[in-house]
């Protein structure tokens, strides 16, 4: 079996959440894979004790990554997988996982589907949150109309991505140069996840806005200035575009379906939010947020 070394990158879930989703992971693992919790805080009480990779406070879902990555080139592994602290691995991911690793894949990933844990059911805004964030994973082919994986949900063969790693680990980019060398990003049906994720309405509005533009930076960073300026521009229709995919792509499914029309008004804050975001990122290509998780 491949050695696996696993991030779990602490999002500031509550920490019943953490602890439950620690637990679902630490069972899984083989005797010669390593875990590391990635946070500010302490990792939560569980019967198989994460190695702690202190992060700084308000550190990005990059950062902390980035300290994960760091952290799995001393372990001699030969995969690091990549999750945070509200995803829960079903029980078949790390055997999925293993299968594909065994067969020469690079870069693997699997569903998102949405959970909630026992006595606190899904909010309309959390739902919200959970379609604008996940639903491309959600539903089959569960990758995005460009093929890209969730990123908590993610592993890689750590020799395709060696070399000096300072700074963040953004899954965008990444996937873009191993894409360049030739490399397929695979998806792995039963390399299953639960989001327990809860969104609260700043997640909506300033947490959106600050994903939006951090891809707009990455997107438009090496391009011209008129050509980001045209992308500024059609941003004004972008959230319509986004609506318009999610509700394409949750059609066929019906649970799926029916919360994306109740959660619809603040889909469009969400989606809006994003798109002033991405916009703003083309501007000013340079000048990336902080804290984006």
């Amino acid at each position: 079996m491949t050695s696996l070394a696993l991030v779990v990158a602490d999002t500031g879930a509550p920490l019943e959440t953490a602890e439950h989703a620690l637990d679902a992971a630490t069972e899984q693992l083989d005797r010669a894979d390593r875990i590391a919790w990635v946070s500010e805080r302490e990792p939560p009480a569980v019967e198989n004790t994460p190695t702690w990779c202190a992060a700084p406070s308000g550190a990005s879902r990059g950062d902390l990554y980035g300290v994960g990555l760091r952290w799995a080139t001393t372990t001699q592994c030969d995969v690091v997988a990549f999750t945070d602290s509200a995803t829960k691995l079903e029980p078949e991911w790390r055997v999925a996982l293993n299968d594909a690793m065994s067969r020469g894949a690079v870069v693997v990933g699997g569903p998102v589907r949405p959970g909630a844990r026992a006595g606190f059911p899904r909010t309309t805004a959390s739902w919200a949150g959970f379609l604008a964030e996940y639903a491309v994973h959600a539903v089959p082919p569960y990758v995005s109309e460009t093929g890209d994986l969730s990123a908590n949900n993610i592993g890689y063969r750590l020799a395709a991505i060696s070399g000096p790693h300072e700074g963040p680990f953004w899954k965008s980019e990444v996937d873009r140069k191993l894409r360049a060398e030739g490399h397929t990003l695979e998806l792995v049906p039963d390399m299953t996840t639960t989001s327990l994720r809860s969104y609260r309405y700043r997640d909506l509005t300033i947490g959106r806005m600050a994903a939006g533009r951090l891809y707009g930076a990455q997107a438009g960073g090496a391009s011209s200035l008129a050509h980001r300026l045209v992308r500024v521009a059609a941003c004004a229709a972008l959230p319509f575009v986004r609506l318009a995919r999610i509700a394409r792509t949750v059609r066929h499914d019906r649970p799926l379906a029916s919360v994306f029309w109740r959660s619809l008004l603040l889909l469009v804050v969400a989606e809006t939010a994003w798109s002033l975001g991405e916009a703003a990122g083309y501007l000013a290509p340079s000048r990336l947020p902080t804290g984006v998780r």
